[in-house]
């Protein structure tokens, strides 16, 4: 549960328009650290699609000018 919290995050973050740049290190931060016994699943499946989401441009991410 704790690894969806940290994907959903660094997507909310993406998704605001945070620079990639400091995006790296969160994203290397995620990825390396090591999974608990309990969760059987690799997580570079999952974060491997979320970042082709994130990476790809969306027409609706544009922030729109205030009057």
């Amino acid at each position: 549960m704790l690894r969806v919290a940290l994907l959903l995050s660094l997507l909310l973050l993406v998704g605001c328009g945070a620079p990639q740049p400091a995006m790296t290190p969160i994203i290397l931060f995620v990825t390396a650290t090591p999974e608990p016994p309990t969760l059987s699943f690799s997580p570079t499946p999952v974060i491997a699609p979320l970042l082709n989401l994130t990476l790809t441009p969306r027409p609706t991410s544009t922030p729109t000018p205030v009057p």
